[in-house]
């Protein structure tokens, strides 16, 4: 059985730093486990640990590049940081991985609202229109 599954089912009941410790263990038994660096990433961001989150979020990028929503997640890290430049940088990773996923860019236009940049808020905030059009054709509100 592979460790950290309790870490998920801690994420899950909100108890973040008993996840945090058992994705630990799950690391430490295992320092191949990329999905361990994700879930412990998330309890950290959670705990408002961002630098420790990014951290684990830039390991699990190097084994898995493609996987779009820990860039999604590293680029709330940098939101929340304040590093706004490198928060659009891994939210636009994130859509090019993932185009039809809205949460990247409802984060990267606040990032670009942050920054004053309009035009490319408003872009994006189309954009997650146009989403919720397709996904929602009947016009029915959510």
């Amino acid at each position: 059985m592979r460790r950290g599954r309790s870490g998920w089912s801690y994420q899950q009941l909100g108890e973040h730093h008993k996840a945090i410790d058992d994705f630990t263990d799950a690391i430490e038994l295992d320092a191949d486990y990329y999905m361990a660096f994700v879930n412990r990433g998330c309890s950290y961001l959670q705990v408002g640990e961002y630098y420790k989150a990014i951290d684990d979020f830039t390991f699990a990028i190097e084994v898995d590049p493609n996987y779009s929503i820990t860039f999604d997640n590293r680029g709330y890290c940098y939101f929340q940081l304040g590093e706004y430049y490198k928060a659009i940088d891994d939210f636009t990773v994130a859509i090019d991985l993932d185009p039809n996923n809205d949460n990247p860019l409802r984060r990267r236009a606040a990032s670009y609202l942050k920054l004053g940049m309009w035009k490319e808020q408003n872009e994006d905030l189309g954009r997650v229109e146009e989403l919720h059009e397709q996904n929602n054709p009947s016009g029915r509100k959510e």
